[in-house]
């Protein structure tokens, strides 16, 4: 389910079930944040393809496996059903295709571009 922009410029994407918005950070680069509907079927790791593919303006199909950064099947298991520890929520971090990516819970996904 690819995003869609919902204006002339990057700082908005959408579909019906995935929403990406620019947001402004201390350092240089670009910053997006990921919010996936939490009713819909779209796991993180799709939301994940799906926004470093519009954030560097290409096709999914034309990125890296995510597989071969990060197993895509344990990392949407650690949040169905959402986890929580001792000392708070789940948050994983990476790097994919040239940006940091943080998974920070089921329905949050933040990725800015790696310096």
């Amino acid at each position: 389910m690819p995003l869609k922009n919902q204006g002339s410029d990057r700082s908005s994407h959408s579909c019906s079930a995935l929403t990406m918005e620019e947001v402004r950070t201390d350092s240089r680069g670009d910053a997006y944040r990921l919010r996936i509907e939490p009713t819909s079927d779209i796991r993180p790791s799709t939301a994940i393809v799906e926004g470093v593919a519009a954030m560097r303006e290409t096709d999914p199909v034309d990125l890296a496996p995510l597989g071969e950064h990060v197993d895509p099947d344990c990392l949407d298991g650690l949040f169905d059903p959402p986890l929580e520890s001792e000392s708070g929520s789940v948050s994983v971090s990476f790097t994919y295709a040239g940006c940091n990516v943080v998974v920070s819970g089921p329905t949050l996904v933040t990725i800015t571009v790696a310096s």
